[in-house]
């Protein structure tokens, strides 16, 4: 991205962590920024935060930022956030699924519902925050972007982390094949 960049970018788990770091980045870029995150009062603070940053960095500079309280395991919560950001700040020309969870355990050790919390987040969270942000970006045509974090757990395995090593692989295989499928939209998937 440079800084000529325009368009408005959607951030899951922003609230936070590499999620805070990815709308820093492209805040800086020019991005208007929407945020989905279930840690609203977290959200908020980042949107604050990174109006400040703008301010100091260029006095006079707005910019446009929104958080939206949104449960990436939840369709109905995550329609409702990405509807709220669209209102808000206009359709989105990027998604990047960042939100994500994990817990360090053997797997011999870990159970079903821990199994079930780690996909949903991991894995169905990123199927259905694309597939709800995608008429969007398919509209955005060359400037529409899907980027979906994974981690190396995904291409290498991660000891006490085989489920959720089994997410992020299937993120990457994901992305791949969103990718063809997107390629006559001139969306790109990384």
């Amino acid at each position: 991205m440079t800084q000529s960049q325009s368009g408005v970018a959607i951030v899951t788990g922003g609230a936070g962590g590499i999620g805070r770091a990815i709308a820093a980045r492209l805040a800086r870029d020019g991005l208007a920024i929407g945020i989905v995150d279930r840690d609203a009062p977290g959200g908020k603070a980042v949107c604050e935060e990174l109006r400040r940053e703008r301010a100091a960095a260029s006095p006079g500079g707005e910019l446009r930022i929104a958080a939206a309280v949104g449960d990436v395991t939840d369709e109905a919560s995550v329609r409702a956030a990405f509807a709220e950001l669209k209102e808000t700040l206009g359709p989105p020309t990027i998604l990047i699924n960042n939100a994500g969870w994990d817990v360090f355990e053997p797997f011999r050790e870990s159970t079903p519902a821990t199994w079930d919390k780690i996909i949903a987040i991991n894995y169905r969270g990123t199927l259905l925050c694309t597939h709800t942000a995608l008429p969007d970006l398919c509209a955005a045509g060359n400037r529409g972007r899907v980027i979906s974090i994974s981690s190396d757990a995904g291409r290498v395995g991660s000891s006490g982390e085989a489920v959720y090593s089994g997410c992020k692989a299937a993120i990457i295989g994901f992305s791949k094949a969103l990718a063809r499928e997107l390629a006559r939209d001139l969306v790109t998937v990384n």
